[in-house]
């Protein structure tokens, strides 16, 4: 998968398509060091980044990040 998963991304995408993604990692940070992601995060593939956090079984939003990685 990997990077046959970041070619799909790129295909949909281009395609005008609007999309939910779901990457899991501790941080920003985190998923900025994985693979393949740090090119999407670069390039600005999407929009929104919403950090959740689970505390006492429930999540919560613990960041919300625009398209430039800067709170919104």
């Amino acid at each position: 998968s990997g990077m046959e998963d970041v070619e799909a991304l790129y295909h949909v995408v281009n395609a005008g398509c609007t999309i939910l993604v779901t990457i899991h990692g501790e941080d920003i940070e985190e998923i900025r060091r994985k693979r393949y992601l740090s090119e999407l995060l670069e390039e600005k593939v999407f929009k929104r980044y919403v950090i959740l956090d689970k505390q006492n079984n429930k999540f919560i939003i613990k960041q919300k990040l625009k398209e430039d990685l800067r709170e919104c």
